[in-house]
């Protein structure tokens, strides 16, 4: 029986060392958790916001990005110049728009954030115009049933006030048209009513030129083209015989 007094005495002693063993190993871990738990709402460095690069960084950055967006608007802006009634309205778009941002720039104490982009609307809308696209000059040709096209010159007689630059002759079979490089049509003369046609150096001219001049209607009406340059002569010389072999060609045939 004290036998196994004592080995009960000693059983509650290893089982209350046991016991506070776990004890303090749950309290070690639970405290361990804890700490844990509060390190996890603290901020990773990763998650610390970086510091904003400076304001010339920023704006080289800024300008890059806006001038390879231009580059790619390039071609699109190209296409919408063709049409001259939508670029008008577009002109009148980026006009208002610039505008609006002019004055909110004056109420804001001329903040740069919107007068340099309104400025930049206020150009692009005045100054870029729309550019319709231009016929060929064979196609300008084939409407008016010509076989050759002469290089005219500067048209400088006597029923226009100031000088045309980029004339050409249309030769047609029964008609000569002279027209500008828009295709604006200046003069039609019939070769049947042309008198007579000379080439001759320039007068009163500082520069080397030649003159080409078709008189017609009778002689009452006198075209002159002035050819200026190193290749003036050559230039007139080849118009001259261009025409005078058309015109012989239309002269009516005198048989006895």
């Amino acid at each position: 029986m004290a036998l196994t007094g004592l080995k009960q005495s000693e059983a509650s002693q290893i089982f209350g060392k046991y016991a506070s063993n776990n004890t303090h190993k749950a309290a070690y871990t639970g405290h361990t958790t804890r700490r844990y738990n509060q390190t996890e709402s603290y901020p990773m460095p990763d998650e610390i916001a970086a510091p904003k690069p400076p304001f010339k960084q920023r704006f080289f950055r800024a300008a890059i990005a806006l001038l390879f967006s231009t580059i790619l608007m390039i071609p699109k802006l190209r296409r919408l110049r063709r049409n001259a009634r939508l670029w008008m309205a577009i002109r009148a778009i980026l006009i208002v728009a610039g505008a609006i941002l002019l004055w909110r720039a004056v109420i804001l104490h001329f903040s740069a954030a919107y007068l340099l982009p309104g400025i930049i609307l206020l150009l692009l809308g005045a100054l870029v115009r729309a550019r319709p696209v231009k016929k060929p000059v064979d196609a300008v040709a084939a409407e008016l049933n010509a076989i050759i096209v002469v290089s005219g010159g500067v048209l400088v007689d006597a029923t226009h006030l100031k000088r045309l630059p980029e004339v050409n002759i249309f030769v047609n079979p029964a008609r000569l048209i002279v027209l500008t490089h828009s295709y604006q049509r200046l003069e039609e003369i019939a070769l049947a009513s042309i008198e007579s046609i000379t080439r001759r150096p320039a007068d009163q001219s500082t520069s080397p030129a030649w003159d080409l001049e078709i008189t017609w209607q009778g002689g009452e009406i006198s075209t002159r083209f002035r050819y200026e340059g190193a290749f003036a002569a050559h230039l007139a010389e080849i118009a001259e015989t261009t025409l005078r072999q058309v015109w012989k060609k239309s002269l009516p045939v005198i048989t006895p």
